[in-house]
């Protein structure tokens, strides 16, 4: 079929000879219109393998073999001169670990742990 069948069976669309011209030669080279270029689009600045790799999921993950020693997103986004919202996107979609937040623990002594008791039989 031609392109100038192809733009004649659709007349209320306006298409020019040039973009039926196109939009098939992308079918023919692709296989379909939506398929992009395998280097088509923004290139990758901050996540790619060696920031994931070595630097990000390092400071990340050695906080499990070290208690105390976890650092924040911001605190490795600082060491990385990489912006906080990239570290946390490496760490969520890249190294497939879930956000939290440090929260402190109530620490519980010998007297609050005796007035809880307390207090809990107090209500039953």
């Amino acid at each position: 079929m031609g392109y100038q069948t192809i733009a004649g069976k659709f007349p209320g669309k306006g298409w020019k000879l040039g973009t039926v011209k196109s939009i098939c030669k992308r079918v023919d080279d692709r296989g379909s219109t939506t398929v992009q270029k395998s280097d088509s689009g923004r290139l990758k600045t901050t996540r790619t393998e060696e920031n994931i790799c070595s630097h990000v999921a390092e400071l990340i993950c050695s906080q499990d073999d070290q208690p105390r020693m976890s650092k924040s997103t911001r605190q490795i986004a600082k060491d990385l001169t990489v912006s906080q919202p990239s570290v946390r996107r490496i760490a969520k979609k890249d190294l497939n670990l879930p956000a939290f937040r440090r929260v402190p623990a109530q620490v519980l002594s010998d007297a609050t742990k005796t007035k809880r008791l307390e207090r809990c039989n107090r209500l039953l």
